[in-house]
Protein backbone atom coordinates (compact mmCIF):
# COMPACT_ATOMS: atom_id res chain seq x y z
CA UNK A 1 0.00 0.00 0.00
CA UNK A 2 2.60 2.37 0.81
CA UNK A 3 3.75 2.70 -3.43
CA UNK A 4 0.30 3.99 -4.13
CA UNK A 5 0.03 6.65 -1.44
CA UNK A 6 3.43 7.84 -2.15
CA UNK A 7 2.10 7.77 -6.10
CA UNK A 8 -0.79 10.07 -4.89
CA UNK A 9 1.09 12.26 -2.85
CA UNK A 10 3.14 13.42 -6.19
CA UNK A 11 -0.18 13.77 -7.86
CA UNK A 12 -1.39 16.07 -5.55
CA UNK A 13 2.04 18.10 -5.26
CA UNK A 14 1.90 17.93 -8.91
CA UNK A 15 -1.38 19.54 -9.02
CA UNK A 16 -1.02 22.39 -6.45
CA UNK A 17 2.38 23.21 -8.23
CA UNK A 18 0.61 24.06 -11.13
CA UNK A 19 -2.01 25.80 -9.68
CA UNK A 20 0.18 28.24 -8.03
CA UNK A 21 2.47 28.28 -11.27
CA UNK A 22 -1.20 29.88 -13.13
CA UNK A 23 -1.87 32.27 -10.46
CA UNK A 24 1.24 33.63 -10.42
CA UNK A 25 1.65 33.74 -13.64
CA UNK A 26 -1.98 35.63 -14.26
CA UNK A 27 -0.66 37.98 -11.91
CA UNK A 28 2.20 38.77 -13.24
CA UNK A 29 0.28 39.27 -16.40
CA UNK A 30 -2.35 41.24 -15.73
CA UNK A 31 -1.21 43.31 -12.77
CA UNK A 32 -1.03 47.09 -13.49
CA UNK A 33 1.77 47.56 -13.04
CA UNK A 34 3.52 44.99 -14.92
CA UNK A 35 5.65 45.50 -17.82
CA UNK A 36 3.39 42.82 -20.38
CA UNK A 37 0.58 45.14 -19.41
CA UNK A 38 -1.55 46.44 -22.05
CA UNK A 39 -0.52 49.72 -22.74
CA UNK A 40 1.40 50.30 -19.61
CA UNK A 41 4.97 51.04 -21.67
CA UNK A 42 7.05 49.64 -18.95
CA UNK A 43 7.04 49.10 -15.65
CA UNK A 44 5.63 51.36 -13.18
CA UNK A 45 2.45 53.14 -13.09
CA UNK A 46 0.91 55.02 -15.73
CA UNK A 47 2.12 58.49 -16.29
CA UNK A 48 -1.92 60.04 -17.08
CA UNK A 49 -4.85 58.64 -15.14
CA UNK A 50 -6.87 58.73 -18.24
CA UNK A 51 -8.64 55.13 -18.58
CA UNK A 52 -7.47 52.92 -21.23
CA UNK A 53 -10.84 52.64 -23.76
CA UNK A 54 -13.28 54.73 -24.56
CA UNK A 55 -16.53 54.08 -25.74
CA UNK A 56 -18.15 55.75 -28.91
CA UNK A 57 -21.06 57.98 -27.74
CA UNK A 58 -23.06 56.97 -30.97
CA UNK A 59 -22.65 53.12 -30.70
CA UNK A 60 -21.31 50.35 -28.43
CA UNK A 61 -17.80 50.47 -30.01
CA UNK A 62 -15.23 50.37 -27.68
CA UNK A 63 -11.71 51.86 -28.89
CA UNK A 64 -8.60 52.06 -27.34
CA UNK A 65 -7.92 55.85 -27.65
CA UNK A 66 -9.73 58.77 -27.31
CA UNK A 67 -8.76 60.13 -30.91
CA UNK A 68 -9.52 56.71 -32.33
CA UNK A 69 -13.38 57.47 -30.99
CA UNK A 70 -13.43 60.96 -31.67
CA UNK A 71 -12.63 60.40 -35.30
CA UNK A 72 -15.09 57.29 -35.56
CA UNK A 73 -17.97 59.56 -33.93
CA UNK A 74 -17.72 62.13 -36.61
CA UNK A 75 -17.44 59.65 -39.43
CA UNK A 76 -20.89 58.61 -38.59
CA UNK A 77 -23.45 59.85 -40.68
CA UNK A 78 -26.64 60.90 -39.18
CA UNK A 79 -29.10 60.41 -41.87
CA UNK A 80 -32.52 58.50 -41.96
CA UNK A 81 -31.42 55.71 -44.39
CA UNK A 82 -33.13 52.82 -44.12
CA UNK A 83 -30.70 49.17 -44.14
CA UNK A 84 -30.50 48.05 -47.50
CA UNK A 85 -29.84 44.97 -48.79
CA UNK A 86 -30.19 42.63 -51.80
CA UNK A 87 -30.29 38.97 -52.23
CA UNK A 88 -30.79 36.75 -55.16
CA UNK A 89 -30.56 33.18 -54.44
CA UNK A 90 -29.43 30.39 -57.29
CA UNK A 91 -33.50 29.88 -58.19
CA UNK A 92 -33.85 33.57 -58.86
CA UNK A 93 -35.65 34.25 -55.33
CA UNK A 94 -34.80 37.67 -54.63
CA UNK A 95 -35.16 40.60 -51.61
CA UNK A 96 -35.40 43.79 -51.71
CA UNK A 97 -35.22 45.29 -48.63
CA UNK A 98 -35.44 49.51 -47.90
CA UNK A 99 -35.42 50.33 -51.70
CA UNK A 100 -37.24 53.90 -52.31
CA UNK A 101 -40.58 53.97 -54.56
CA UNK A 102 -38.82 56.34 -57.81
CA UNK A 103 -42.39 55.95 -59.26
CA UNK A 104 -45.49 53.59 -60.00
CA UNK A 105 -47.19 53.77 -63.10
CA UNK A 106 -50.27 50.93 -62.92
CA UNK A 107 -48.63 47.54 -61.66
CA UNK A 108 -45.43 48.13 -61.97
CA UNK A 109 -43.53 50.43 -59.16
CA UNK A 110 -39.73 51.46 -60.17
CA UNK A 111 -37.37 51.41 -57.16
CA UNK A 112 -33.83 52.96 -56.73
CA UNK A 113 -31.19 51.33 -54.20
CA UNK A 114 -28.20 53.85 -53.15
CA UNK A 115 -24.68 53.16 -52.33
CA UNK A 116 -22.57 56.20 -52.05
CA UNK A 117 -23.02 57.43 -55.46
CA UNK A 118 -23.93 54.07 -57.17
CA UNK A 119 -27.73 53.87 -57.64
CA UNK A 120 -29.32 50.40 -58.53
CA UNK A 121 -32.67 50.96 -60.21
CA UNK A 122 -35.07 48.00 -60.38
CA UNK A 123 -38.46 47.09 -62.04
CA UNK A 124 -41.28 45.63 -59.99
CA UNK A 125 -44.24 44.40 -61.17
CA UNK A 126 -47.09 43.26 -59.41
CA UNK A 127 -49.75 40.42 -59.74
CA UNK A 128 -53.19 39.73 -58.98
CA UNK A 129 -51.58 37.41 -56.20
CA UNK A 130 -48.86 39.91 -55.33
CA UNK A 131 -49.99 40.54 -51.52
CA UNK A 132 -49.05 44.22 -50.34
CA UNK A 133 -48.95 45.20 -46.72
CA UNK A 134 -48.62 48.50 -44.92
CA UNK A 135 -45.93 49.27 -41.99
CA UNK A 136 -48.16 48.38 -39.33
CA UNK A 137 -48.80 44.69 -41.38
CA UNK A 138 -52.26 45.17 -42.32
CA UNK A 139 -52.99 44.37 -46.27
CA UNK A 140 -52.93 47.24 -48.76
CA UNK A 141 -52.61 47.60 -52.67
CA UNK A 142 -50.33 49.05 -55.30
CA UNK A 143 -52.35 52.25 -55.33
CA UNK A 144 -51.16 53.26 -51.37
CA UNK A 145 -47.66 52.95 -52.50
CA UNK A 146 -46.27 56.54 -53.20
CA UNK A 147 -42.82 58.02 -54.60
CA UNK A 148 -40.34 58.10 -51.87
CA UNK A 149 -41.88 55.17 -49.65
CA UNK A 150 -39.22 52.78 -48.11
CA UNK A 151 -40.26 49.11 -49.24
CA UNK A 152 -39.08 45.74 -49.17
CA UNK A 153 -40.06 43.13 -51.91
CA UNK A 154 -39.73 39.74 -52.05
CA UNK A 155 -40.22 37.95 -55.89
CA UNK A 156 -38.76 35.90 -58.60
CA UNK A 157 -36.28 37.55 -61.10
CA UNK A 158 -37.48 38.44 -64.01
CA UNK A 159 -34.35 36.71 -66.40
CA UNK A 160 -36.31 37.92 -69.76
CA UNK A 161 -35.63 42.12 -69.26
CA UNK A 162 -32.85 44.50 -70.27
CA UNK A 163 -32.85 45.72 -66.40
CA UNK A 164 -33.22 43.90 -63.37
CA UNK A 165 -36.93 42.86 -62.61
CA UNK A 166 -38.78 41.28 -60.50
CA UNK A 167 -42.40 39.49 -60.33
CA UNK A 168 -43.61 40.62 -56.37
CA UNK A 169 -44.92 37.70 -54.42
CA UNK A 170 -44.61 40.38 -51.24
CA UNK A 171 -44.31 43.63 -51.27
CA UNK A 172 -43.99 45.40 -47.50
CA UNK A 173 -44.38 49.88 -47.46
CA UNK A 174 -42.35 50.57 -44.45
CA UNK A 175 -43.60 54.74 -45.13
CA UNK A 176 -47.23 53.83 -44.70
Amino acid sequence: MTPFYIASQNRIALAVLSVVVITVGAIILFHPLSALSLGSGGPGPRASSAPAAYTSPASSTVFLSEKSATSAAASIQTTDTPMQEVHIANSGMTLLRGARVASVSGGTIALTLTWGGANFGWSVHTTYSTQIYDGSGAKSTVNSIRVGDIVTVSGQLLQTSNQPSVTAQYIHDQSI
